[in-house]
């Protein structure tokens, strides 16, 4: 295509417009206005169309003789030498061109090679790290297995121990709430007994207006009411609450409705006045009573604290009723003591609404006559009772006559008096627990607790009685 192209460019046209031309025949004529039909421009010599077609015709400016129809067929001449001339070098450079795409080939093919060594060698040393790994684990799934098995076997013998331990739990569950009810029996029939022959609680109903009457009438009566009436700031009190309900411990009374307030009353009219002739009447004041029951009361709520296994959240000794205590004391001692005898209601399942925060005594006979006495376990405490409690204590009394030991909660063992081994119920104890050891026999479940118990008080409330008796006189 490259050749017809360059053939075709370098034949000389043909067809000429000669609107104004010679004749045909004539090969130059000389006019000076005509243009040549080649180059447009004016020339002297000027060819026909024939000359052209025939290529008949030299160049304007060169002074070469030779023809463009010579000039043509050098050039076709020249253009066969090149033709042969690229066969021949077309044929000496395939085999250049075939070595150089073989080298090539070759080249490549060895790199090929060299990273297929190298992957080789990279797949035999994971292969060698995976072989090695392979045999790590199988010593290891060896080793698994073996303690898989000996899991196994302890899984077994777990699991069998397991079952043997709920059939003992169950067993030793059984025994516990039979024990707790033999305990919670055993416990009923010590506090019955305690109120039975020790600290005994009766109720006092208040006197007929008959009999106030008939009172009035003598002229000791009278003379007696006037010792038990007070003027204490700007209005009279009556000390003696008999016309109210009252409870006795032992022997001592309290007002039903929790008012102690005749205790701080006399104690603030008597301070400092001196004692009377009149020991027994003296005896009989409101401090000495009142403070007597209330020590009864505080010693029995720690026996029974013992009995029924509670924890008192106050720590309240009997022995500081005994004490001369002012007014911010001793309401403390007896919200301690309230709040203690709540404590046991509560864990015994006492119902709410028949507690108040301020009867003393009506709690306690609450807590003797509920049918869950003897219970041990868990218990909820009634927050609003005890709010109650509280905010009646702080609203009678300032933050200043309430400090000191509130927060302490022991049960006060060390104010027991020690009891001399002469007494005839040590000695009878005693003698009866060496015969037990020397004749190999264990004595009976409480016997022992029961005796001591009922020896140390007997001797602990005598102690105290005679105690109060002695500070009187």
């Amino acid at each position: 295509m490259a050749t017809s192209s360059s053939e075709d460019s370098s034949l000389a046209p043909t067809d000429f417009d000669l609107s104004e031309s010679t004749d045909d025949n004539l090969c130059a004529i000389s006019v000076a206005v005509e243009r040549c039909p080649l180059c447009f421009t004016t020339r002297r010599p000027i060819y026909c169309h024939i000359c052209v077609g025939n290529g008949d015709f030299t160049h304007s400016k060169l002074q070469s003789s030779q023809r463009y129809s010579d000039k043509q067929q050098s050039w076709c001449v020249m253009k066969q030498e090149r033709l042969k001339l690229l066969e021949r070098f077309n044929k000496e450079i395939q085999g250049h061109n075939l070595r150089d795409r073989k080298q090539t080939e070759i080249r490549c093919l060895r790199e090929k090679l060299q990273c297929l060594k190298s992957a080789v060698d990279e797949r035999k040393n994971k292969l060698t790290e995976g072989k090695a790994r392979l045999k790590e684990l199988e010593e290891q799934n060896q080793i698994r297995s073996a303690k898989t098995r000996k899991y196994k076997e302890k899984i077994q013998r777990i699991t069998k121990y397991m079952r043997q331990t709920e059939n003992h739990v169950e067993k030793y569950t059984e025994r516990f709430h039979e024990m707790r009810e033999q305990i919670g029996l055993l416990s009923c029939a010590h506090i019955n007994d305690l109120v039975t022959y020790i600290f005994p609680i009766e109720e006092i109903q208040p006197k007929g207006q008959g009999e106030q009457d008939s009172m009035q009438m003598s002229t000791v009566s009278a003379l007696a009411e006037a010792r038990r009436t007070s003027y204490i700031k700007g209005r009279w009190i009556y000390l003696d609450n008999g016309g109210e309900l009252q409870y006795s411990i032992v022997e001592p009374t309290l007002p039903g409705n929790g008012d102690y307030s005749p205790y701080t009353i006399w104690l603030t009219a008597n301070r400092d006045s001196v004692p009377s002739a009149d020991g027994e009447l003296d005896q009989r004041n409101p401090h000495h009573t009142i403070g007597a029951a209330l020590a009864f009361t505080a010693q029995f709520t720690q026996i029974l604290s013992y009995l029924l296994d509670v924890n008192l959240p106050k720590k309240v000794q009997f022995g500081d009723f005994c004490k001369e205590l002012s007014e911010g004391q001793f309401e403390r001692l007896v919200f301690h003591l309230n709040h203690n005898i709540l404590q046991l209601c509560f864990s015994q399942n006492v119902d709410s609404d028949a507690l108040h925060y301020k009867h003393t005594v009506h709690n306690l006979l609450t807590l003797l006559k509920t049918a869950h006495l003897g219970r041990n376990g868990y218990f909820d405490v009634n927050p609003e009772l005890m709010q109650s409690l509280e905010e009646n204590v702080q609203s009678e009394y300032s933050d200043d006559d309430l400090t000191s030991d509130e927060d302490e909660t022991d049960f006060g063992i060390n104010e027991w008096e020690p009891v001399p081994t002469s007494l005839p119920e040590a000695e009878f104890v005693m003698s009866r627990t060496q015969d037990m050891l020397v004749s190999g026999t264990s004595p009976p479940a409480g016997s022992l607790l029961t005796q001591s118990t009922a020896g140390g008080l007997m001797a602990s409330v005598a102690s105290l009685w005679r105690a109060a008796t002695r500070s009187d006189k």
